[in-house]
Parts: structure tokens; C-alpha cells; sequence
């Protein structure tokens, strides 16, 4: 279902990949976090691999934004290359085939929390696993 916003609402759409095993397990498939912030609207999702290189990837960042339905974003990332190489291919996507305008913006280095949105995002989701796995 997609949402219909003012069309001057630029909201802040923070990403970033996470683990629900251990991060140094070499079998665990990382996860798309995604938050938007004026609705707090997440999303999370396994994904292939980091990056661009599998469409599923892409596909899912922009099903989320376009599903969000604003037709302007501030797409927030750390700088890892994984990370800002998909919001690069996910900008082009949005842009030729579902007209909305993207802004890029990168965390500062070295400050998980200058990507709150994001950080967030993963703890809120697997605080939920947690919950499901235990109820």
C-alpha cells in the first residue's frame, strides 16, 4: 500500500546492513535495515549479499522508498563502500523510472549514531526476534 505525503515533506531515509548471528559468522546473510523519519516507518530484509550485485538489493531499497511515497528523500548511509555503492544504483532507479528526487547524505565516519535512523532500526527489529523467538 502506498502512502500519500505532502508533497514538500522531504523526509531522511536511513540504511544500513546488519546481522542477526555474529557479525564474523561467514555464513550469515546480511540484512537491509531501513527507517524513514517523519513516519518511522522500518523495514528490514535479507539480502543476497552487500552491494549492488544482486537486483533483489536494489529492488528492496526501492520498494521501500517508493512505497513510503514521497517524492523527494535524503538517503542516509555510513560511508562503507558496499553501502554507498547500492544507494548510488538505487538513486538512478528512483529517478528514471519512479520520478522521485533523491539527496545523498553519508554519516560521519566513525559515528554509528549520525546514523540513528538506521541504528535504530536494527535494534527495534531484533528486539522484535527476540521477543517472537521467546514468546
Amino acid at each position: 500500500m502506498t502512502r500519500s505525503h505532502d508533497s514538500d515533506a522531504v523526509a531522511v531515509i536511513g540504511f544500513d546492513y546488519g546481522y542477526f548471528e555474529a557479525d564474523d559468522d561467514e555464513n550469515a546473510s546480511p540484512i537491509l535495515f531501513m527507517r524513514d523519519s517523519l513516519h518511522r516507518f522500518t523495514g528490514a530484509e535479507v539480502v543476497p549479499s552487500k552491494g549492488p550485485a544482486h537486483d533483489h538489493s536494489v529492488e528492496t531499497m526501492v520498494r521501500f522508498v517508493v512505497n513510503s511515497g514521497y517524492k523527494k528523500v535524503v538517503l542516509r548511509c555510513d560511508q562503507e563502500p558496499s553501502i554507498t555503492s547500492l544507494r548510488s544504483v538505487v538513486m538512478a532507479q528512483l529517478k528514471k523510472h519512479h520520478g522521485v528526487e533523491c539527496l545523498p547524505e553519508n554519516s560521519a565516519v566513525g559515528e554509528s549514531q549520525s546514523n540513528g535512523l538506521a541504528e535504530g532500526a536494527v535494534r527495534d527489529m531484533k528486539g522484535l526476534t527476540r521477543t517472537l523467538r521467546h514468546a
